[in-house]
């Protein structure tokens, strides 16, 4: 930094020096926010120095990208997450675009835009938004850079994350999510084989598992990242947590299955007596829950064979009525999981390093 204020005052007219001034700025505020410490201050002296360097030489796509970064970070860290950040949101979207419009074959600022979009769709999603359009953007960042450095593992397990809160979007909104769940699962394993050290892709393929209510996969990998790190634990403690319960309460699901199995062929007392089985599973496992659609649905099954026994029919070939909850039915499919927690900031990862 030393070296650099001095070549700065021999000649301030260095578009070249403000550019390393400023991503000098941008590496030093990612170490202070590992140290918990406010990064903010180092962000925008990275900023004023890109905004020089930009002043000097327009044309260097690189000082666009860095400011971008710089933005980007600003937007994340703003506590109040207000007005102020929307906008350093739009500045770093503008400046990668300008920056990618200089250099189309520069690849970390389609890296970048793509994880300032994830990011920031990732806020959007914890205030109560569906923001498909913003993670399907970090998508199409992503795929441009994986088309320019297509064996670099970072950019696979970005494009995985992006896909996997694109699958959680559309899941909650009715809409198909399997093909961002399989994009998302091909970039987590490729990440994984490109670098198996990493213990970031294994932890967030186990949260896709979780989603997937594939619960053995995801407890197996969320295990294997706590040995890999054991300080990255918090990131997904609450996940691991869901999934064991989900396997310790495995015969209350089983039941729940089989339930559904005789109402559809119509064996009510069989299903009856399975539901009860699994509803007084539920009372006695205070630690396994289920998702409130698939409650309402047995505990309206549940109620229709109480009626049907009480009207002395213990079997038909007949399905039962509507209600005002739908159509009875079993368990949901695999497919169709509860959905998780909105990813907050925590999940996110570090700011990548300035290129």
């Amino acid at each position: 930094a030393r070296d650099l204020e001095q070549a700065l005052a021999a000649n301030p007219r260095s578009a070249e020096g403000w550019l390393n001034r400023g991503l000098c700025a941008v590496n030093f505020a990612g170490n202070e926010e590992q140290f918990g410490r406010d990064p903010r201050p180092h962000f925008e002296q990275a900023v004023r120095a890109l905004d020089r360097a930009i002043e000097l030489n327009p044309q260097e796509a690189l000082s666009w990208s860095a400011r971008g970064l710089a933005w980007g970070n600003l937007a994340f860290n703003d506590s109040n997450h207000g007005r102020a950040a929307a906008e350093a949101f739009a500045k770093a979207r503008d400046d990668f675009a300008r920056a990618v419009e200089l250099n189309p074959a520069l690849e970390e600022a389609w890296r970048l835009r793509g994880w300032v979009h994830t990011n920031w769709g990732s806020w959007r999603y914890g205030k109560g938004e569906k923001p498909v359009a913003l993670f399907r953007q970090a998508v199409a960042d992503f795929d441009r850079a994986a088309a320019l450095h297509p064996a670099r593992a970072e950019i696979h397990v970005r494009r995985g994350e992006a896909n996997l809160n694109l699958a959680i979007c559309l899941h909650e909104l009715g809409e198909d999510s399997s093909p961002a769940l399989t994009a998302a699962l091909a970039d987590f394993d490729r990440s994984i084989t490109g670098n198996p050290r990493d213990p970031e892709p294994v932890w967030r393929r186990g949260w896709l598992y979780h989603v997937a209510g594939q619960h053995a996969e995801a407890v197996a990998d969320f295990e294997k990242a706590e040995a890999m790190a054991p300080h990255l634990r918090s990131c997904f403690a609450e996940k691991l947590a869901a999934s064991r319960a989900w396997l310790a309460g495995g015969a209350t699901v089983a039941l729940l299955e089989r339930a559904g199995q005789a109402v559809a062929g119509g064996r009510y007392a069989e299903a009856r007596e399975a539901y009860e089985q699994a509803f007084r599973g539920l009372e006695t496992d205070r630690g396994f829950t289920l998702p409130a659609e698939t409650l309402r649905t047995a505990h309206y099954n549940l109620a229709c064979m109480y009626a049907l026994a009480a009207a002395g029919k213990t079997s038909s070939v007949a399905p039962l009525p509507d209600g005002p909850l739908g159509r009875p039915r079993g368990l949901p499919a695999p497919d169709a999981p509860d959905a998780p927690d909105a990813p907050d900031a925590p999940d996110a990862p570090d700011a990548p390093d300035a290129p």
